[in-house]
């Protein structure tokens, strides 16, 4: 359909359309890539997670957890959006929620997109290299999963609710990417130690005193 879409004049139908002149609908290629490409996702993250027993792995649902709101920021806040451009305007200043449409860019490019499959790799990255109780790895994913909940919570409310520069939603979104930036930093931090552990125990061959050249001359000679 892309490929088609790019190279030709044709264009896939849009879904459910309604309102003035058609305006309000959701494109296919979103149908697409929502549906299929980051729905699909969520199978994965699902299987990230199937068949364990979850509070013991807290970095592994915090990577579905993020793919999860990732899938929620973007598909199912982005088509009520798109069900309803009468009123969001689509980049369209005039329009009655055009504020809250230029929130919704930031959270669904730069938080949904961006920041929270980012996360999803950073866990797993967590869950691979940081593996000690001294680590305590599990605390890095609940602080990940208070962090992404607060930035998704926050910015729901900053985008439909108050869309202004610190109401509630600024203010939550805000302190849930402290929370998160926090887990990052200690990531960094607990990562960096145990590759410094790691040099410290890595053994190298124990080389014994050198012989002279001139016995090992006669070693050769005599082995001759």
């Amino acid at each position: 359909m892309y490929v088609t879409a790019a190279f030709t004049t044709w264009s896939p139908p849009a879904w459910f359309v309604s309102g003035p002149a058609g305006v309000n609908r959701i494109a296919s290629d979103d149908v697409i890539s929502g549906i299929l490409v980051m729905g699909g996702g969520l199978l994965v993250a699902g299987a990230l997670v199937v068949g364990r027993w979850l509070l013991r792995r807290p970095t592994r649902l915090a990577a579905a957890w993020a793919w999860l709101l990732s899938f929620a920021t973007v598909v199912v806040a982005g088509y009520a959006i798109e069900m309803n451009t009468a009123y969001f305007g689509a980049g369209d200043p005039k329009a009655a929620g055009a504020a809250n449409d230029a929130v919704f860019t930031w959270l669904h490019q730069d938080i949904g997109l961006f920041l929270f499959p980012a996360i999803v790799l950073v866990m797993l990255v967590v869950e691979r290299l940081i593996t000690t109780r001294k680590r305590r790895p599990g605390m890095i994913g609940w602080t990940t999963i208070v962090g992404t909940t607060l930035v998704f919570a926050g910015g729901l409310v900053y985008v439909f609710v108050s869309p202004v520069a610190y109401g509630p939603g600024y203010i939550i979104a805000t302190v849930g990417l402290g929370v998160v930036g926090i887990a990052i930093l200690a990531t960094l931090w607990w990562g960096m130690i145990g590759a410094i552990e790691r040099a410290k125990h890595v053994s190298l061959p124990v080389l014994g005193p050198m012989e002279p050249a001139e016995h090992v001359k006669e070693k050769e000679l005599v082995s001759v």
